[in-house]
């Protein structure tokens, strides 16, 4: 009898077959950094065609105010990724600094917008960091009708273009470090990234692709995309389109995008009760990412963390998180 396999079981097949090609890290520092360079050209091309050039920001500030109980101040503002391009954004400064400090750039999870999270960002400001809160695309004032309606109807035709959803919000975000880089408060070398969930899978993207980001921190959001289809796609609804970078799973996995930090610091946070990043995978990352730091000779600056905690920012990982970008980015 002839057995009635599903488009699930084939994918999910599929995917094993491409893993078990997948080769461990080198341990010689030489080998693992021709591994890393060969990879990231190939990432680069499954992210999707960018522009080639920078146009000018052209900032607008909309509005300030203060925040009640923090010595913070917070601009509302606009800039330009590209000509037709306008991202929405928050930033949030400190009232008392001296010099220039470092700057952060915060991403949100999916369909969270850029006033999500008052109370961590103004927190985190409050420290002595200019903290940069964007709308993704689809997200907050950058919707038009609906988060999910909009992905599910315009990604499709971004890849037919030759973009994806992770590609164009990348770009958006090195227009992010841009911004702050160009602010005269802000120190040009210290510029660190933090996310949750679908913002933390954009936290470590960028951080892969550009060096300028010296520090970089995700909070339920990783995992291994092998863990991920054997253990989610047939779960059924998912929602966020950008979790899938098109045609990566020919080339390597997560731990492969992850390596490209190495040895800048990184730090890694997971919930145990998460079903959208199976802890498996979770394990097998920072399992992974632990020999890669060893072989550059930084082991310290790779730590990772797992809570029985909420797919959220919680207080025990903005705690971990706050500690260091102090340790690293002050």
């Amino acid at each position: 009898m002839v057995k009635n396999y599903s488009i699930t079981d084939n994918l999910q097949n599929y995917a094993r077959k491409l893993a078990k090609k997948r080769k461990p890290f080198p341990e010689k520092l030489e080998e693992l950094k021709k591994r890393n360079q060969n990879f990231k050209e190939k990432f680069l091309q499954c992210l999707g065609d960018m522009p080639e050039n920078r146009y000018s920001l052209n900032v607008q500030v909309r509005d300030e105010f203060k925040l009640d109980n923090y010595p913070v101040i917070c601009h509302s503002i606009l800039y330009q990724s590209e000509p037709d391009v306008t991202v929405p954004a928050l930033v949030y400064k400190p009232l008392e600094f001296k010099g220039k400090i470092p700057g952060i750039l915060f991403l949100g999870g999916w369909v969270q917008s850029k006033w999500e999270y008052r109370s961590v960002t103004a927190e985190l400001s409050s420290q002595g960091y200019i903290v940069l809160v964007p709308d993704c695309r689809f997200v907050g004032e950058r919707k038009t009708y609906s988060s999910e309606s909009e992905q599910f109807n315009l990604v499709p035709i971004a890849q037919l273009l030759g973009k994806t959803f992770m590609g164009m919000n990348s770009w958006d975000n090195m227009r992010a470090i841009d911004y702050l880089q160009s602010r005269e408060d802000t120190d040009k070398e210290r510029i660190g990234v933090i996310g949750c969930c679908w913002g933390g899978m954009q936290a470590w993207t960028l951080a892969a692709i550009d060096e300028r980001v010296k520090v970089a921190i995700a909070i339920n959001g990783t995992s291994t995309y092998e863990a991920l289809i054997r253990e989610f796609s047939s779960y059924g609804y998912h929602d966020c389109l950008g979790t899938y970078i098109p045609g990566l799973l020919k080339y390597g996995d997560i731990p492969d995008i992850l390596a490209l930090i190495a040895p800048r610091p990184l730090l890694l946070m997971n919930n145990i009760n998460d079903w959208w990043f199976p802890v498996s995978g979770y394990l097998k990352v920072c399992q992974e990412l632990e020999k890669v730091y060893q072989t550059y000779g930084a082991p310290e600056r790779f730590q990772h963390f797992l809570y029985a905690t909420i797919h959220d920012y919680p207080p025990e990982s903005v705690k971990e998180a706050t500690a260091w970008f102090k340790k690293y980015l002050k």
